[in-house]
């Protein structure tokens, strides 16, 4: 099991205690031979960069990532038994959109959108607004 993602951040997402799930979950730039999350505009301009799919999904039995444009299956492995799926994808470094495909234990497939693929839906602005009781125009 070769997993990017720090051990103590998985370990926060499983238990719902995560501060940043965005930073975590989803699809992201990464530079593999560094053996963890570096982020494109840290890495060396000649260090490869790749790609890497993170879900946490507690009810499958197994999961792929399907490249929506080119109809492409990528199979997801379990990395944590919870239910955390990890995708390192060497080959591409360019992020694409994607549905997550889903077996569950039952043996029920289907196919979903992955909720971190999108930004996330609240700004610093809009928390601060929230917190101190005031409109945003």
């Amino acid at each position: 099991m070769n997993i990017t993602a720090n051990i103590d951040d998985v370990l926060k997402i499983i238990s719902a205690e995560h501060h940043d799930p965005f930073n975590i979950l989803g699809m992201h730039i990464v530079c593999p031979e560094d053996k963890k999350e570096i982020f494109e505009k840290a890495c060396a301009k000649e260090v490869r960069k790749a790609l890497v799919v993170r879900a946490f999904l507690p009810n499958a039995e197994c999961a792929s990532v399907v490249d929506i444009e080119k109809g492409k299956q990528y199979k997801m492995e379990r990395v944590h038994d919870s239910g955390f799926f990890e995708l390192l994808l060497r080959e591409r470094n360019v992020i694409f959109s994607y549905n997550i495909k889903v077996t569950d234990y039952c043996g029920n497939t289907y196919s979903t959108y992955d909720p971190y693929s999108f930004s996330p839906v609240l700004t610093d602005l809009s928390i601060t607004a929230v917190i101190s009781n005031f409109d945003i125009i």
